[in-house]
């Protein structure tokens, strides 16, 4: 309560305007996502660049290896990501609290094919990447995207954009 009071969820017990965007986001990285969305970081994106950032939120690698990013918005805003990450982590720290996990860039390079149409075999051909893993990572962001399509009307158009753009093939 300390941490969600020190950035402007909670007022003397009461839910926020912040705090009620944050009630519409479920997972893991529920608080950095409502950041994001708070600071304006998502809303320069477009379709597919968005589920490139939001597929760091989701993805988790099994093995540590350097990951490809696309360069000029989708890299300027991952980085933003992280320092807010950073700053969230340090509060965790501070009071004690479980850390949230770290934005993992490993599935950012896939996801963006994806979205820009490119085919399941081409996106896999030379990693070690399995269909269900794909598949799975793809209906989490699928997944975060109708949360914070519902969460931000700023965002909402995008949202639309990008789902109709990666909910398609071995996806749906």
């Amino acid at each position: 309560q300390i941490m969600l009071k020190e950035l402007g969820y909670l007022e003397s017990n009461t839910i926020t305007r912040h705090g009620r965007l944050l009630a519409k986001i479920y997972g893991e990285t529920d608080l950095l996502v409502s950041e994001l969305v708070r600071k304006d970081v998502l809303v320069n994106l477009n379709s597919i660049e968005l589920v490139c950032v939001l597929s760091a939120l989701v993805y988790e690698s099994r093995k540590d290896e350097s990951p490809k990013i696309p360069h000029g918005q989708v890299q300027e805003t991952l980085s933003v990501m992280v320092r807010i990450w950073h700053d969230i982590h340090e509060r965790e720290l501070d009071l004690g609290l479980e850390p949230m996990r770290e934005p993992d860039l490993g599935f950012c390079m896939a996801s963006y094919r994806w979205a820009s149409g490119h085919s399941l075999a081409s996106i896999l051909k030379g990693t070690e990447m399995t269909v269900g893993d794909f598949v799975r990572s793809m209906k989490q962001i699928i997944d975060l995207l109708r949360q914070l399509g519902n969460a931000s009307p700023a965002l909402s158009e995008t949202v639309e954009a990008a789902l109709r753009k990666i909910d398609r093939g071995v996806v749906t």
